[in-house]
């Protein structure tokens, strides 16, 4: 066989960048946390770029393949051409722009290490590379004349349509973003430092603070400062400009090119400028590309891929560089500014819901270190903050979508062998969150007070009951499968016959799962069939039709076929599923073709998976259809295309 010995030259940063899919065409590092890019005009989407939409701007943070409205975007450079204009409403300054389609960055290319697009309204060629924290900038002007800069420390995305501050139609967890204070100050001709202050984006609407150390290779002057109160006065060396909707706008003079460089940081001006140091300074930019597309040689390297076409290894490549972008590697006490342990910290798991449904098996597998370290990090952030949460957004503890899923993450890292992690003190704080009622069950543990009084969750006592108590459950079993291996017999006992009664929520005249009202009796108004158009918020069942979600209870697979008549019934049952238009790739279904195994058809479930990643995946800027969700898609098409799947919480596979 011909082995791939070049996966860098296959991978494609601008695989999945278009709108649904919202992955980087910016480059990264491995989990790096400065990830720059381009950002569109409003309304932006999560990943902040709309290709052939006007660029406003190159920010150093972001997040990739989530949705809801979006975090960071922060920090963003924009280079021009000609005179600054100074409007008297926000945000004050403007670049001379005459026509905003010509600021488009349709001519953009981008391989491993390095994005580059042209911004034709100025005839600037504008190439961006990153370290760890650092995003890096260099800009020609192609046809001479004032070059400028604006530097929006106060940016951030906006995913919808109402400005910040404004009415808007999100809940709490998902709210737009907005600058609510920080800094600017100029510290000399080639130097800005700053802070700033930020809240709302998807999973919770608690502040959260950046800073920033930013040089320029050529001497900047003409600053002009402003905030959200407008344009402040003399501006000189050593002056600052405070509050939110901070802004510095300055001139370069005639030079044909400038480099910018900014390191970024959640602990203060001095890490940040260290990330400067540290990782920036004294190199090129050619070369801060090359130690980039070395880093990811060497990760993508462990991967050797034969058979198949070559669009099809690419897509593998693809889906592998997309797979190691969130979460956010904070270091081990480098860049969580709340506490320091030892421990190596992570923030934005967008989210353990998502991940734990095929990412997190791969990295069991192929890099059990990497996930010991992710165990760990939860795990501590537990220790500190009493709770073990799903996802952990911009430092803080985010919105959950059911119950938290640390404990299938835990379940399976233990069954499999990730050696270095504290199993039992996972297991307390796993039924901490099963068995203590939260401050805030959006965020903390399960909605546990209508269960302790009724025994059960009813239509109203929260959204999404079915599915709720469908996960409910499974995680129920995990905590006993975990308990049982580290010789916690009753309270494994105890655990898995909670885990039984789902079977008291089981209509066999529906054949599904069904919710019941306050006083027990069945809720008619249920129809498995039929999802909310706002699926999220759905009463019964999230993202996912209630036929689906029965086919979730993974702890039952074998009591399910029975319900459904034997293996023969299970399969029509599954093939209605496909005949109604029911399964895509989204992550409450991702499993749904390896089920066929179970019911001893592998041979359709490769039909099936073998259907899935070959027409909605395609190897170009459109990607797949939804969201890339914490590498779940990307791992999808990864086992897929391995022939595998893995059963989430559990230690089987099913050939597919």
């Amino acid at each position: 066989m011909n082995f791939d010995s070049s996966p860098l030259d296959l991978v494609n940063p601008l695989f999945a960048t278009k709108p649904g899919p919202n992955c980087l065409p910016g480059p990264y590092l491995p989990f790096g946390m400065a990830r720059p890019g381009p950002d569109s005009v409003y309304p932006q989407p999560t990943h902040g770029h709309r290709p052939g939409a006007p660029v406003r701007g190159f920010s150093q943070t972001h997040v990739a393949g989530t949705g809801g409205a979006s975090r960071y975007a922060n920090f963003s450079l924009y280079p021009f051409a000609g005179s600054l204009r100074i409007n008297g409403t926000k945000p004050f300054f403007q670049p001379p722009v005459g026509d905003m389609s010509l600021t488009e960055n349709t001519e953009q290319s981008a391989s491993v290490g390095v994005y580059e697009c042209r911004m034709r309204q100025f005839d600037i060629d504008v190439a961006i590379a990153a370290t760890r924290h650092c995003g890096i900038h260099r800009w020609r002007w192609c046809s001479g004349g004032e070059a400028g800069m604006i530097l929006d420390a106060a940016s951030v995305l906006q995913h919808g349509v109402s400005p910040s501050g404004e009415t808007q139609w999100f809940e709490a967890w998902d709210s737009e973003g907005e600058s609510i204070g920080g800094f600017v100050q100029i510290l000399s001709d080639t130097r800005l430092i700053g802070r700033s202050d930020f809240r709302g984006g998807w999973g919770h609407d608690k502040p959260y603070s950046l800073y920033f150390s930013l040089e320029t290779s050529a001497p900047m002057s003409d600053f002009q400062l402003a905030n959200a109160h407008g344009v402040v006065p003399l501006p000189r060396i050593g002056a600052a400009v405070a509050g939110s909707g901070c802004r510095v706008a300055v001139s370069f003079g005639e030079i044909p090119e400038v480099e910018v460089r900014v390191g970024v940081s959640f602990v203060s001006v001095a890490q940040a400028d260290r990330w400067l140091r540290d990782e920036a300074r004294g190199k090129t930019f050619d070369q801060l590309v090359s130690a980039a597309r070395e880093e990811w040689a060497e990760r993508l390297g462990h991967f050797h891929v034969a058979g198949g076409t070559e669009a099809q290894r690419s897509l593998f490549f693809n889906c592998l560089y997309r797979l190691h972008c969130l979460p956010t590697d904070l270091g081990v006490d480098e860049e969580n500014p709340f506490w320091t342990s030892g421990v190596r910290q992570f923030t934005d798991f967008y989210c353990l819901w998502d991940s734990i449904r095929n990412a997190n098996s791969f990295f069991h597998l192929f890099d059990p270190d990497l996930s010991r370290d992710f165990c760990n990090a939860l795990l501590d952030t537990a220790e500190q903050t009493g709770w073990l949460p799903d996802a952990h957004i911009a430092m803080q503890p985010a919105f959950m979508q059911s119950a938290c899923s640390g404990d299938i993450l835990f379940r399976e890292a233990q069954v499999k062998g990730i050696k270095g992690v504290n199993y039992a003190r996972a297991l307390h704080h796993l039924r901490r969150n099963a068995e203590v009622v939260p401050p805030d069950p959006l965020v903390q543990g399960r909605y546990l007070a209508p269960i302790q009084q009724r025994g059960f969750l009813a239509t109203g006592d929260a959204s999404c009951v079915v599915s709720r108590e469908v996960e409910y459950f499974y995680n129920d079993w995990c905590i006993g499968k975990l308990a049982g291996a580290l010789g916690e017999t009753k309270v494994a006992a105890d655990y898995d016959q909670k885990s039984q009664k789902i079977w008291d929520h089981w209509r066999s005249d529906l054949s599904a799962f069904a919710p019941k009202l306050p006083d027990g009796s069945w809720d008619e108004r249920y129809d498995p069939a039929k999802t909310h158009q706002r699926s999220w918020m759905d009463p019964y069942c999230y993202e996912s039709n209630g036929h689906c979600w029965t086919l979730c209870a993974l702890h039952q697979i074998p009591e399910l076929m029975e319900k459904f008549g034997g293996p023969e019934g299970f399969i029509r049952h599954l093939d209605n599923v496909w005949d109604c238009g029911w399964f895509e790739v989204k992550e409450t279904r991702m499993h749904l073709p390896a089920l066929y195994t179970f019911a001893g058809r592998p041979d359709r479930a490769g039909e099936r998976m073998l259907d899935a990643i070959t027409h909605e995946f395609t190897n170009d800027e459109r990607g797949f259809s939804g969201n890339e969700d914490m590498g779940c898609t990307a791992a999808f098409y990864l086992w897929g295309a391995m022939g595998l799947y893995p059963i989430m919480g559990q230690p089987r596979m099913a050939l597919t």
